[in-house]
């Protein structure tokens, strides 16, 4: 006995069981929100970029702060579609927590002796090295977070003044840069300001770890490459050799050259020609 087809309407199935590109939805999402901003994003926008209906991505998400919730909690991580649909609204204090929460990660203090000076400048360099590239890597971590949440601070009603740029003056990094170059007070110039001098270091860390977009189909030079090169410079640029004012460096046998300090012999000096003198005429007797 041949079995009985069902009708189609039983056949169909639920709309939340078709696959739907969730993971584009939160990466468009999450750029929208950083080109645009919290109040200039619209669901419209979104639904026609990944060319679904508005209707569709009610079914994952309630509402566009739980979108903004989302795309918070699974940046620069992997994204996985929800177990629970849709992704209900959260309270303004969640959110508020764990962008918090966020940006803390993002603070994680480096590894840095500020007990004992160091004993020459190279080893004065090689610590700050060290130590800045640690936090070049945490604000890489952290890096599409903080741009999510320093664009939107002003925005939405659960981040109000809460951004990395307002506060970037008392992060613990700085504070901890400044007992270092205090500590090795003989390597700093004498006309540069220590807070301000650790301040400036930071700022240039965000800026090329955070806000600075690297294409690379149009550049030959990768992120790794790219703080290989900001960080020594940055060690180079802060710490080095101080003289009186108004004195040239004595020059030696050796003579320093170079952004990376290394001792370079220096160029013997040519003689100048001497140029042959004729001899005094002789005396003539008359």
């Amino acid at each position: 006995m041949q079995r009985r087809r069902k009708p189609r309407w039983q056949r169909r199935k639920p709309r939340w069981q078709i696959p739907f590109p969730y993971a584009e939805l939160i990466w468009t999402a999450t750029t929208s929100f950083i080109e645009r901003g919290y109040h200039l994003t619209h669901m419209d926008d979104i639904a026609r970029e990944i060319e679904v209906a508005k209707g569709t991505i009610y079914l994952y998400v309630e509402s566009k702060e739980a979108l903004f919730y989302h795309s918070l909690r699974v940046a620069d991580r992997h994204v996985s579609g929800p177990k629970i649909r849709p992704r209900l609204t959260p309270p303004h204090d969640y959110v508020r927590a764990f962008a918090e929460k966020r940006l803390e990660e993002a603070r994680e203090l480096p590894k840095l002796n500020t007990e004992e000076p160091a004993p020459t400048l190279g080893e004065a360099r090689a610590r700050y090295r060290d130590a800045l590239q640690q936090i070049y890597k945490g604000l890489r971590k952290q890096k599409t977070a903080i741009r999510l949440i320093e664009r939107c601070a002003y925005e939405h009603p659960a981040l109000a003044g809460l951004a990395l740029r307002s506060t970037r003056e008392e992060l613990p990094a700085v504070g901890l840069l400044s007992r270092f170059l205090e500590l090795n007070r003989r390597y700093v110039p004498h006309d540069q300001v220590i807070g301000r001098l650790a301040l400036l270091t930071v700022e240039t860390l965000v800026l090329h770890a955070v806000y600075r977009e690297v294409d690379l189909s149009q550049v030959s030079h990768t992120n790794a490459l790219l703080r290989d090169s900001v960080v020594p410079l940055l060690a180079t640029g802060v710490l080095r050799r101080r003289f009186r004012r108004g004195r040239r460096p004595r020059g030696g046998r050796f003579r320093r050259r170079g952004w990376d300090g290394a001792l370079r012999p220096r160029k013997a000096r040519r003689a100048p020609e001497s140029t042959p003198i004729d001899p005094p005429p002789a005396p003539c007797h008359t």
